[in-house]
């Protein structure tokens, strides 16, 4: 195209712009169209492509599998998380108290016959308990084992704050292997306190003499 030259096929304006009216005129209107024609707003924000996922499903049936019984991998929320973290763990007054507990049985006894070095075995062993005006209740008798030991006196359910005694028949016990004894029998009185705590008593034993002692 030449300056001073009119074309049939475009139409020059005045500053050297051509007028795209005459040649696009079709989207000349479909533009002005489509700017002066209202926008439904509710409309477009429901539509949906076809190719969209929908991850709120898909979260859902993952959760519905995790969720199962027996899963390791359960969802939980922090709010339940806090909850259950922060929930002590209650046990009963009875099997708390079993844990603390050392020793089955409350009492319990061991005897050593100090003149030979061994554990006094087959000595008879009874437990009382002081009453009312100072008298003595009988509890339970037991024989020592070949160890020398002898418990089960009481349960810890009958086990309580008091003064008790051991009475343990060693005249008898030097009588059967023919040796003379000065003491007929030895006592050892003591008192409770605390009876959830385990109290051994001991005897260190010969034929002319005897001492004892707060064993464990």
């Amino acid at each position: 195209i030449h300056p001073g030259v009119s074309c049939d096929a475009c139409d020059k304006q005045p500053g050297g712009d051509y007028h795209r009216g005459n040649e696009y005129p079709d989207d000349r209107l479909d533009n002005e169209q489509y700017d002066n024609k209202p926008i439904n707003l509710i409309k477009a924000v429901h539509l949906k492509r076809d190719d969209q996922v929908d991850s709120t499903s898909d979260n859902r049936d993952t959760r519905d599998q995790m969720n199962e019984v027996g899963s390791s991998l359960a969802l939980s929320t922090p709010h339940s998380s806090y909850l259950a973290s922060s929930q002590p763990h209650l046990s009963s007054q009875p099997e708390l108290q079993r844990k603390l507990r050392s020793h089955p049985d409350p009492v319990s006894s061991h005897i050593l016959d100090t003149s030979v070095g061994l554990p006094a075995k087959g000595v008879s062993v009874s437990m009382y308990k002081m009453g009312g005006e100072q008298s003595w209740t009988k509890l339970q008798s037991r024989v020592t084992n070949d160890d020398g030991r002898a418990s089960n006196f009481l349960s810890w359910e009958e086990f309580q704050p008091g003064t008790y005694k051991m009475h343990f028949s060693t005249g008898q016990y030097f009588k059967v292997r023919a040796t003379e004894t000065f003491y007929p029998y030895a006592e050892v009185v003591f008192e409770i306190k605390d009876p959830e705590t385990h109290y051994h008593i001991p005897l260190l034993l010969n034929p002319y003499g005897y001492s004892t002692y707060r064993g464990s």
